[in-house]
């Protein structure tokens, strides 16, 4: 008898053995050992980021779909490479510990394999602007996002201040103002894509170049308007008295 052997991993086909007989030095036998070899295959992974720019810096782990065989490598000059097992594996792409993007790749052949990461390469600007919507320069901003260390910078003239390369996801921003401790507003947003928070501190306006509280100003308005009213009455008072 002639047996034909055929070997596949997920459904699809890598090897092809003929068997002639089960035949050992002319001696039929119960069993017979063959070896099949699992073919390896070349997988480039390639990495861009939001604007399909190179992503320098980040990890990718290969993983079989059905656990298992893994590899891992360091992405130089926004790609990595690979020799794997055939099979299907899922692709992972880290950046700084946090993952980004994840796909399923069927590697029965040597590919190139482009994966887009949106949430990397974002832009975020943030502005922070008082009651009245005036812009508040030199203002401590900081942005940050879970599994990160916190960015913070200072806000120039015009209120904002710009944080690249950011990997999106939720974000708190704090606001601290001259000589705080404590922010005096603290936000959570959802940053999916380069894009500009406005940040308004309702509890401050900006009068004469200083910060003043609306309560303050508030009470100081009401003095003032007692104060005039208090004038006019009194300026009329006279008037009638002349008269």
């Amino acid at each position: 008898f002639t047996y034909t052997l055929n070997s596949s991993r997920y459904g699809e086909q890598f090897n092809t053995t003929t068997i002639e007989a089960l035949i050992v030095n002319d001696k039929a036998v119960a069993s017979y050992n063959v070896t099949v070899i699992c073919p390896a295959v070349t997988l480039q992974v390639n990495l861009h980021d939001s604007e399909h720019q190179p992503i320098p810096n980040a990890a990718v782990r290969v993983q079989e779909f059905m656990g298992g065989l893994f590899y891992e490598g360091n992405v130089v000059d926004g790609s990595v490479t690979f020799s794997c097992t055939f099979g299907r594996y899922k692709v992972k792409v880290y950046r700084s510990g946090v993952e980004v993007n994840q796909t399923t790749v069927d590697l029965f052949e040597n590919q190139s394999l482009l994966v887009i990461c949106r949430r990397c390469g974002l832009t975020v600007h943030i502005k922070v602007v008082d009651y009245l919507g005036q812009p508040i320069s030199n203002a401590n901003v900081s942005l940050l996002r879970e599994g990160l260390m916190p960015l913070s910078d200072r806000t120039n003239n015009d209120g904002s201040v710009t944080f690249d390369d950011f990997i999106g996801g939720l974000a708190q921003v704090s606001v601290y103002l001259t000589d705080q401790t404590q922010p005096c507003v603290r936000k959570t947003f959802l940053v999916e894509s380069s894009t500009t928070i406005d940040i308004k501190i309702e509890r401050y306006v900006l009068v004469l170049g200083f910060l003043v509280e609306t309560s303050q100003l508030a009470t100081v308005i009401l003095v003032m308007a007692a104060i005039f009213i208090v004038l006019l009455i009194e300026v009329f008072r006279r008037r009638q008295i002349k008269s």
